[in-house]
Parts: C-alpha cells; sequence; structure tokens
C-alpha cells in the first residue's frame, strides 16, 4: 500500500516503489519513516476516487472507491486509506512504523467525519506477496 506516507520515495539506487529486493531488506519502509521524520506532512489529501488494485503504480488496473481522505497525520491517512481497501494497517510495515512515533494508525483515535469507513465490498487485487496485508488475513 502506497500512500502519503510512502508516495514518491524509493532507494535512489533501486527501481520504483514495490518492486522486489527493496522491500525484504526493510531499506524502503526505513526510509519512508526516516523522511517523514525530517519533512513532517501537515495535511494529506489522498486520491482515493480511482485506485490502483494488482501490480500498481505502473501496471495496476484503476478501480472505483469514490473516495477522498482528507488529514493532518500522514499515518492516519495511510492507515484509513489501507482499510477503505480491506487491507490491515498493522500489516504494512511502514505504516506500522510511523505508527510507533510518527502518527497515528489505531482507529479508535481516528476522527472519521463524512461518510462511513467500510471495506470494499469485493477485495482489491494484489501481488501474491502482499496477500498477508488483507485485514482478514490468517
Amino acid at each position: 500500500m502506497n500512500g502519503r506516507v510512502a508516495n514518491g520515495i524509493a532507494p535512489s539506487n533501486s527501481r520504483p516503489m514495490g518492486r522486489k529486493g527493496s522491500e525484504k531488506s526493510g531499506l524502503i519502509e526505513r526510509r519512508i519513516v526516516d523522511i517523514c521524520t525530517a519533512v513532517p506532512i501537515h495535511f494529506v489529501i489522498a486520491d482515493g476516487i480511482f485506485p490502483m488494485e494488482g501490480n500498481g503504480p505502473l501496471a495496476g488496473s484503476p478501480r472505483h472507491l469514490g473516495k477522498l481522505v482528507l488529514a493532518d497525520d500522514s499515518v492516519a491517512a495511510d492507515a484509513t486509506c489501507a482499510r477503505l481497501m480491506g487491507l490491515a494497517p498493522e500489516h504494512t510495515n511502514h505504516i506500522r512504523a510511523a505508527a510507533m512515533f510518527v502518527g497515528n494508525s489505531s482507529a479508535k483515535f481516528i476522527d472519521s467525519l463524512g461518510e462511513a469507513l467500510s471495506p470494499p465490498e469485493r477485495r482489491f487485487q494484489l501481488m501474491k506477496e502482499f496477500l498477508h496485508l488483507y485485514s482478514d488475513h490468517v
């Protein structure tokens, strides 16, 4: 899940986010949290009207979700986006790490205004390497 905390951050000597290799070492997650700590994000507008599923962002398929997430906490924004996709934020390394000291990922401490937060009726397609991110994954 590549949201505001992770958007556009990739090691200078690697391929785009989420590619094999960088995420297995934990390097990308550490860099995401380091950058968000050094350069705090003060306001987030996450466009979830047509997010990508599958092998995004370059080879994914757009899917209508019809949601916008606005937040003054980038970790809360990413956690909310993950939940809207039916994913568990606590299973996502950079969200879990950032929630320790950058922001909040706990649903009980995130004030939601507007529509009720609910997972999609149909699961978002994920690459097999990321199936553990589903909120109902055992």
